[in-house]
């Protein structure tokens, strides 16, 4: 459970980062949300992405991990389309959000464990 938090504050830092640092990325909400965004992105992770890496595990195997990151963004972009307010400007703004919001999540994550 508080692993889940963790991911949701993640995620919601790295959607409000991404805004200041990636052109092309806009959120145009406040902060209620912002943690809606965040919690959406969460809830997605934790129950879609387990799926599909299943889906997809050949593709993943073949190109040696990659794969998993193609996941990532399409999750974040279906995550956009759930909330009117994430908005990208092309496939440039959705990936560099993705690596950023992946970081950010693992660097949490982390810390969530000790």
């Amino acid at each position: 459970m508080l692993n889940l938090v963790f991911q949701i504050i993640g995620n919601s830092l790295g959607i409000y980062l991404g805004t200041l640092l990636i052109p092309g990325f806009s959120f145009g909400g406040d902060m209620k949300t912002l943690f809606f965004a965040g919690f959406i992105l969460g809830i997605a992770n934790f129950f879609l992405k387990p799926v599909l890496k299943i889906i997809s595990f050949p593709l993943i195997i073949l190109s040696f991990g990659l794969f998993s990151f193609v996941i990532s963004a399409f999750i974040l972009w279906l995550t956009a389309r759930f909330v009117p307010a994430l908005q990208f400007s092309g496939i440039l703004p959705l990936l560099l959000a993705t690596i950023l919001i992946s970081i950010i999540s693992t660097i949490l994550s982390f810390f969530a464990k000790k």
